[in-house]
Formats: structure tokens, sequence, C-alpha cells
């Protein structure tokens, strides 16, 4: 038998095993294990980014409903109500939550007041404000 020796079948023994082609070799299998990993830890560092997303947004609308709670309620009470005296004044706000209120006399013009109320909420890493501005008219 004479195999030359760069041949496909040559070996050093004189004869080759024939290789099954069939199925995957070991460093493939662990090269595609290493690709699904890195996809499977971008998907879940996007999972984690959208749940904080979401605690921030659900916060902020809290926050916004505590202002116009307030602002309704303040709108509801009379003109001379001691809530609207001029001046700087707290709510009562649920916990992690704070309520002020300014009101201005005659402004912007005799027989109304401005009421600016500010909620703010207090996290963990940051405090997120909104603010409403309202012009409430005396009626007679």
């Amino acid at each position: 038998m004479n195999i030359k020796k760069n041949s496909p079948g040559y070996s050093l023994l004189g004869y080759t095993q024939k290789l099954s082609s069939k199925g995957f070799t070991l460093i493939e299998v662990l090269i595609a294990m290493a690709i699904f990993s890195i996809g499977i830890l971008g998907v879940a560092q996007m999972q984690i980014m959208a749940i904080k997303g979401n605690a921030t947004a659900r916060m902020l609308t809290d926050t916004v409903v505590q202002a116009t709670d307030q602002i309704e309620l303040l709108l509801l009470r009379s003109y001379d109500h001691d809530d609207l005296t001029e001046g700087s004044h707290t709510g009562v706000a649920p916990a992690g939550y704070t309520l002020v209120w300014e009101v201005s006399d005659d402004t912007p013009v005799q027989g109304n007041k401005t009421i600016t109320i500010t909620a703010t909420h207090t996290g963990i890493n940051s405090n997120k404000s909104f603010t409403i501005e309202q012009i409430k008219s005396e009626i007679n």
C-alpha cells in the first residue's frame, strides 16, 4: 500500500480512520453555548433595565396623582379657606411624598389667587418633583 504523505487518506500507520460527519464536536458545542450565554445575559440586562424604568414611571405617575389630587381639593374649597391664604402651606401626603403649595393673592388680576403646588417623592436613589400652577377665581 503506497499512500502519499499529503494525500487525504494519509496517516502515520498507513491507514486512516473514517470520521463520521454526523453530530457536533465538543468545541462546536462549547462555542454555541458561549454565544447563547452572551445573548441570554444581554436579554437579562434589558429586563433589569425595563423593570427599573417601569418603577421610575410608576413613581412619577404617583407623584403627579398626589399633586393633582391636592390641587383639586384646593379648588373645591371656598375662596377664603385657611388653606388658600397667601403664603406657603404643607399638606398631608402618604409616606415618601411631600406636598407644598404657595398661594399668591390677586395674581394675575384682582380677585384671583394663583396656587402653585409641588409634590415630591423621596426615593432611595433620587427625588422626583412635579409642579402644577392653577388660578382660582373669587366667584360672587
